[in-house]
């Protein structure tokens, strides 16, 4: 049998842990204690978190990635800790800078703080007829200081500019270094209103790549009784279901997802999702030039998935800068700051005066190519769907137009197909009727009445 090494059991106690949905997925939540038993044969994993406070949930997920974002950002400080702001905090979690949310901040914050996790990972021994667990406890902060303001009610407020510190657990910071905590696309996250959706592209994202070869996989498939547990889905089977299929189906209009499957029923039943185009990973070789520059996994693993085009324009900048300008004693700092802030670097290009050789290109995206890119992206995508067969066109369309709660019969959708019609934007428009809160089903039925005008619908 061939051994596992150190580092792959690590990556996969960080993606057993992520699986057991630390975060509750859902916008009210009263628990103190809350245990996730996950049996599959002769084998377990087991979650059992308990709390002074409430337990994290809802909306805890945006600022507790927040947290760890603005900590990458910082280069992952020796002493685990990040100094930051209220505000600092809220912008990085794409969350609007208001009154009620500075007064929310506070309790998500010691929620954090308060959450201590058991988790086990066991084999059943059949002849002593006994679980055999390996045990490990995790915090994610082990130190929380900010000041705080409050009024003669005892209602708690943070400002803008108060500093926050947060010390995390040695644990959990050396899991961040090493890039086993899974960076957010910071683009997609922005487009994600709900925080219920956040969290399920929280938690989907957390399984997205394999622990044992480091490759993102195509699919996911749950057991649906463990996936409401582990997403803190406590209520009943159907309004679980309803509430998992409201996050499902925006990770699925901004391509996220590309599908989600549904097989069996009651206890046997399973949930696949599909990972559609938008679900991108860092690209391998502009990792590899962050980290021969001496920037740790974790910070240019987040460099590279959401700055792809400044990056190697934004090392040249920083060794010119370096060369030319000024010797800084923290390289990979400079890099960091010339990718994140070209702007910055741009204006004091502008100073620089003769004879000091010209700097290279600032790192500045062109608002062209992302139009071009999104027009690529949108003709991959029809190519993609004309490329499948007639069947296979009936079948994708009935299954993704039902998906979004319009009613289309397989003999429906064979006559949409045969008849020429451009699925590929009846579909589309279906989604989009959705996100706008529109009547689905007036975009399917205008569409059939163009086939056979005669026909009611």
């Amino acid at each position: 049998m061939v051994r596992r090494t150190r580092e792959v059991l690590e990556r996969r106690d960080e993606y057993n842990r992520a699986q057991m949905g630390m975060i509750a997925a859902c916008k009210e939540w009263e628990r103190k204690e809350h245990r996730v038993l996950i049996v599959q044969g002769d084998r377990k994993r087991e979650m059992i978190a308990k709390s002074g406070e409430v337990l994290p949930y809802g909306q805890d997920s945006d600022i507790m990635i927040a947290i760890t974002t603005l900590f990458v950002e910082a280069g992952c400080p020796v002493d685990n800790t990040v100094i930051t702001s209220a505000y600092a905090v809220l912008t990085r979690a794409k969350l609007p800078t208001n009154g009620q949310l500075y007064r929310k901040l506070p309790t998500s914050l010691k929620r954090l703080r308060a959450a201590v996790y058991t988790f086990k990972e066991g084999f059943w021994n059949a002849s002593r007829k006994r679980w055999t667990n390996n045990v490990d406890d995790f915090q994610f902060f082990v130190r929380l200081k900010f000041r705080d303001t409050e009024d003669f009610a005892g209602e708690v407020d943070i400002e803008a500019d108060a500093p926050i510190v947060v010390e995390f657990s040695s644990q959990f910071a050396e899991q961040i270094r090493r890039g086993y905590i899974r960076t957010v696309d910071e683009k997609l996250l922005g487009q994600l209103k709900q925080p219920t959706v956040r969290a399920l592209y929280h938690f989907l994202d957390s399984y997205a790549v394999n622990p044992e070869t480091g490759q993102r996989v195509l699919s996911l498939n749950f057991r649906l009784n463990d996936l409401y547990a582990s997403l803190g889905l406590v209520g009943r089977s159907d309004s679980n279901f309803d509430r998992l299929r409201r996050m499902y189906r925006a990770l699925i209009e901004k391509r996220y997802l590309a599908d989600v499957i549904h097989e069996g029923s009651g206890e046997n039943a399973t949930v696949i999702f599909v990972f559609g185009s938008n679900a991108r990973e860092a690209d391998p070789a502009l990792v590899s030039a962050l980290t021969e520059q001496g920037l740790v996994i974790g910070v240019a693993r987040t460099l590279a998935l959401n700055h792809p085009d400044r990056v190697l324009s934004g090392i040249a900048y920083a060794r010119w800068y370096h060369t030319e300008i000024k010797v800084v004693n923290n390289k990979p700092a400079l890099i960091h700051d010339v990718i994140t802030n070209p702007d910055k670097y741009a204006r004091e290009a502008k100073t620089v005066s003769a004879p000091v050789a010209s700097p290279p290109p600032i790192p500045v995206r062109d608002p062209e190519l992302e139009l071009q890119d999104a027009v690529q992206e949108l003709q991959r995508d029809r190519e993609a769907w004309y490329s499948l067969s007639h069947a296979e066109q009936v079948e994708q369309l009935q299954r993704k137009v039902t998906l979004f709660g319009a009613k289309l019969t397989p003999v429906q959708a064979e006559s949409l197909v045969t008849a020429g019609v451009d699925t590929f934007e009846l579909h589309r428009s279906v989604i989009l009727a959705a996100a706008r809160h529109q009547q689905r089903q007036d975009v399917i039925n205008d569409a059939l009445r163009q086939i056979d005008p005669s026909a009611k619908h």
